[in-house]
């Protein structure tokens, strides 16, 4: 019996709300002018699957298009880095002389998740900018 592959869809399209909204925090006093803007306008940010991390916006077609690949990555890198400066200000304010970056069994899922995320987007630009080609090259797997 052959199971059936079903991709699963990106824990990112769960923020798709919060991602959206987040462009009117950047000049909160200017949210109801930006907002009107945007409806008059017909002006949409789409999540996209697509591989890279090129964020583009289109004036001509109306859209700012997110790679998804792009925002796992950057929601891995945020979420690390709170991570590491949550226990180094723990062991700061507990007078600590050192701080183990490796030491924290509590960061291991997070550090493993940023490297995971980093690997895959080094390889999508080395598959992007050095195409497969079997006369020449390995495919990277």
């Amino acid at each position: 019996m052959a199971l059936a592959y079903k991709k699963m869809k990106s824990p990112i399209y769960s923020l798709e709300k919060h991602i959206k909204d987040s462009v009117y925090k950047i000049a909160p006093e200017n949210e109801i002018e930006l907002d009107s803007w945007c409806k008059e306008n017909n002006f949409k940010i789409e999540l996209v699957e697509k591989n890279g991390f090129n964020f583009n916006v289109s004036i001509k077609n109306k859209k700012v298009k997110l790679p998804v690949a792009a925002l796992e990555y950057l929601w891995a890198a945020t979420h690390t880095y709170l991570v590491l400066y949550d226990e180094y200000s723990t062991a700061q304010k507990k007078g600590a002389k050192l701080y183990d970056t490796g030491g924290s069994s509590s960061r291991h899922p997070s550090i493993e998740i940023y490297f995971y995320q980093t690997m895959g987007v080094i390889k999508r630009a080395i598959l992007f900018y050095f195409p497969y080609n079997s006369s020449h090259s390995r495919r990277i797997t």
